[in-house]
C-alpha cells in the first residue's frame, strides 16, 4: 500500500482544485501571461483543406520551465541521466504505435524522439519580421540555446529559420552528448490564391558517449566514496555513438477555379504534389573492451564500427474537395527506400492508395483515414476512425484504427559485430478503440489496445516474435484547474495488462503534476507563475538500454521507478521576455539513492537549471 502514496498525493491536488468553478480566472487566457504578433505556423500535414487549420505562436508562461530537448510529445519517458541520451515512451498511444509499427526500413529508435521529420518541422508565417530567441542554462555546464526567426520576403513569400543547439557535458563518466538542428523553410502563395507552396530543408546531428552504465548501483547507492559522480566506473570506455541526416520537403498546391463561384456547400478541387527526401546515417564505435557487457565479443580488433545508412525518397499526388461540408483528400504515394549495412545493401518499393474525410458542424464531426500498400509482398494497410460529438460544455470522442504491417527491416535482418539474426516474422498488427470527454477543466479518456504478433527484443538484445496478442487497457485523465490565484494542471494514467502478459513493461500508474500561484510582483507589468512539479510513476521492470543498436531490452535483474521526483520553479513575464529558475529533483537531497529509470542508469541529482526567451518584433 505504501507504494501507492505518491500517486494518492496526486489525487489530493486534484481534489484541492475541486471548487474551480469559483470565480477565478483562465491563466491560459490571460493578456497578462502573453502578448500576440502576427505570426502562424502550420504543419506539413495541414495544407490540405482536410487538416486546414492555422495555429497562433502565442507566447505564454504556462509550463514554461517544464522544458525537454527533445522533438515527440511525450510526458513519461524512461531516460538516462543526462539530457539528449537514449529515451523510450512509458505511456502507449495510437500515434505512438502507429510510428512503431509502420513498415519499411525507417525503425523507432532510442533517439527518434531528438530527430526533426517532415511531421513535426513548422512553416511559420510572419507580416512583419519576428525573431525569438531561447536559451537555458544548467549545471555542469549544460547549454541549450535556440533561435527562431520568420519574416517575409515579398507580399507572396514567407521565409523561416529554426536552429536548436544542446550541449551537455553530464555528471558521469562517458556522459556527454551534443545535439545540432537547423530548419530552413519557404512558403509562397500567388495573389490570386490558386499556387501555393512549401519548400523546407532540415539536417540532424547527434553525438553522444555510450558508457553502458554504472558497474555497479552499489557504487551509487550504498557507497560514500563515489559522492563525486564523475569518479564511479562504468562499463564502455570509449563507445560513441553519432547520428547524421536530413533531408528537404516540397509541397505544391494549384486550385485551378479558386476564382469561381461553386454551389455553397462545395469547395473547389486542389491538386496537389508531395515529394519528400530523407536521409540518415548510423554509426556507433568502441575500442573493442566490452568484456561481460555485450553476449558475444567481435572478433580481435582494437576497435569496433558498426555503421548503417538510410535513404527514403517519397512522392505524393492527389487532390482535395469537399462535397455537402465534407473535406476529402485522395491520392497516391510511391516510396523508395535503400539500406546499407556492414557491406550489406537492400531496397524496396512502396505504393500507396490513401483516401481520406473530415466534417465539422456545429454539434458533430467525424474523421477517416485509410491506405494500403502495393508492389510489397507481404501487403501492409492502415484505417483510422473518429466521430465527435459537441455540448454546450464538453466534447465527446469516440476512435479507433487497426494497421497491419511487414516488420522494420531492422527486426527481419541485422549485421553488426556484436549482433547478427536473420528473421522470418510474420506481419504484426495493432488495433485500438477509445472514447474521450473534454471540457474546459480537463479531460478523461480510456483506450484498449491489441498488439498482434508483438515483436520485442530478449533479454539477450536479439528480436523475438510473440506469437499470441497483447491486450492492454488505458485510463488517462488530465485535470486543468484553477481557484482563485491557484492552478493545477496534471495527467494521470492507468495502464493495465488484460491478458497478463510481461513482454510490454510499462509502469501500471503514472502521474505528473504542477501546482503553482499566479500573481504580479510588479503590478501589471511582471507575471509571475511559482509552484511545485511532482512526477511518479510505479515500480516495474523496464528495459535496458544497448547502445549498439540503440534499443531497449527486456532485463529481470532491477525493478525502476516508485519514486517521486519533486521540482520548485519560477516563470516570470515581462513586455517581451519570459525567463524561468527552476530546481529540479530537491528530494534528492533527503539522500534516499533509489532513484533509477533505466538499469545502470541513475537519474541526475538536484540540480539548478535557468532560461530566458525574448522575442523581438515590430
Amino acid at each position: 500500500m505504501h507504494k501507492l502514496i505518491p500517486f494518492l498525493c496526486l489525487m489530493t491536488l486534484v481534489l484541492f482544485g475541486h471548487d474551480s468553478r469559483t470565480q477565478g480566472f483562465d491563466h491560459t487566457r490571460s493578456r497578462s501571461t502573453y502578448d500576440t504578433s502576427s505570426v502562424s505556423y502550420i504543419m506539413a500535414h495541414q495544407v490540405s483543406p482536410v487538416c486546414a487549420d492555422t495555429i497562433n505562436l502565442q507566447k505564454h508562461l504556462h509550463g514554461f520551465h517544464d522544458f525537454l530537448p527533445r522533438h515527440r510529445k511525450g510526458t513519461f519517458f524512461q531516460r538516462q541521466s543526462n539530457p539528449g541520451h537514449a529515451l523510450s515512451h512509458l505511456e502507449l498511444s495510437p500515434e505512438l504505435l502507429m510510428s512503431q509499427y509502420h513498415g519499411g526500413y525507417s525503425y523507432y529508435h532510442a533517439f527518434e524522439p531528438y530527430l526533426r521529420r517532415k511531421d513535426n518541422i513548422r512553416y511559420l508565417s510572419s507580416v512583419k519580421p519576428f525573431t525569438e530567441l531561447f536559451y537555458v542554462m544548467g549545471s555542469d555546464n549544460e547549454q541549450h540555446f535556440t533561435v527562431l526567426h520568420a519574416q517575409p520576403l515579398t507580399a507572396n513569400v514567407y521565409f523561416s529559420v529554426e536552429h536548436k543547439i544542446l550541449h551537455a557535458p553530464g555528471i558521469y563518466q562517458r556522459s556527454f552528448s551534443k545535439h545540432e538542428s537547423p530548419v530552413l523553410n519557404l512558403r509562397y502563395r500567388s495573389s490570386n490564391n490558386k499556387y501555393n507552396a512549401l519548400a523546407t530543408y532540415f539536417h540532424n546531428s547527434i553525438s553522444v558517449d555510450e558508457h553502458g552504465g554504472i558497474r555497479a548501483n552499489t557504487y551509487f547507492s550504498d557507497s560514500a566514496t563515489f559522492n563525486e559522480r564523475s569518479l564511479i566506473p562504468v562499463h564502455l570506455a570509449q563507445a560513441e555513438q553519432l547520428i547524421r541526416g536530413g533531408g528537404f520537403h516540397i509541397r505544391q498546391s494549384y486550385a485551378p477555379w479558386a476564382d469561381s463561384i461553386m454551389h455553397p456547400d462545395s469547395t473547389q478541387p486542389t491538386i496537389y504534389h508531395d515529394i519528400y527526401y530523407q536521409k540518415d546515417s548510423y554509426s556507433y564505435r568502441d575500442d573493442g573492451d566490452t568484456t561481460g557487457f555485450y553476449p558475444s565479443l567481435p572478433p580481435d580488433t582494437e576497435q569496433v564500427f558498426d555503421s548503417m545508412a538510410v535513404i527514403r525518397f517519397t512522392q505524393s499526388a492527389g487532390v482535395t474537395f469537399s462535397v455537402k461540408g465534407i473535406a476529402m483528400d485522395a491520392g497516391l504515394t510511391h516510396e523508395y527506400a535503400r539500406l546499407w549495412q556492414q557491406n550489406q545493401k537492400d531496397y524496396y518499393n512502396r505504393l500507396t492508395p490513401k483516401l481520406m474525410a473530415k466534417h465539422r458542424a456545429t454539434r458533430y464531426g467525424f474523421s477517416f483515414q485509410g491506405s494500403m500498400d502495393f508492389l510489397r509482398d507481404p501487403k501492409q494497410y492502415t484505417a483510422q476512425a473518429s466521430m465527435y460529438r459537441y455540448f454546450p460544455e464538453i466534447t465527446l470522442t469516440l476512435h479507433g484504427g487497426y494497421r497491419y504491417a511487414r516488420p522494420v527491416y531492422m527486426y527481419q535482418k541485422y549485421r553488426s559485430p556484436y549482433f547478427n539474426w536473420d528473421n522470418n516474422f510474420h506481419r504484426t498488427g495493432i488495433y485500438f478503440s477509445g472514447v474521450s470527454a473534454d471540457h474546459q477543466y480537463g479531460s478523461l479518456s480510456a483506450s484498449f489496445y491489441g498488439l498482434e504478433n508483438h515483436i520485442y527484443m530478449d533479454t539477450h538484445g536479439v528480436p523475438q516474435q510473440d506469437p499470441g496478442t497483447l491486450h492492454m487497457l488505458q485510463v488517462k485523465a488530465q485535470p486543468r484547474l484553477n481557484w482563485r490565484f491557484l492552478h493545477l494542471t496534471s495527467t494521470m494514467a492507468w495502464q493495465y495488462h488484460v491478458n497478463g502478459n510481461d513482454l510490454l513493461r510499462l509502469p501500471e500508474l503514472m502521474g505528473k503534476a504542477n501546482l503553482y500561484a499566479s500573481f504580479n510582483l510588479i503590478q501589471d507589468v511582471l507575471n509571475t507563475h511559482a509552484g511545485v512539479q511532482v512526477l511518479w510513476h510505479s515500480a516495474f521492470q523496464g528495459h535496458r538500454y544497448i547502445p549498439a543498436t540503440r534499443s531497449f531490452a527486456l532485463q529481470d535483474q532491477q525493478m525502476l521507478g516508485d519514486y517521486p521526483y519533486l521540482s520548485v520553479f519560477a516563470n516570470f513575464f515581462i513586455d517581451r521576455a519570459r525567463f524561468f529558475v527552476r530546481y529540479s529533483h530537491v528530494n534528492a537531497l533527503l539522500d534516499d539513492r533509489s532513484y533509477f529509470l533505466m538499469p545502470g542508469y541513475p537519474m541526475r541529482d538536484d540540480a539548478f537549471q535557468f532560461g530566458v526567451s525574448w522575442t523581438f518584433y515590430d
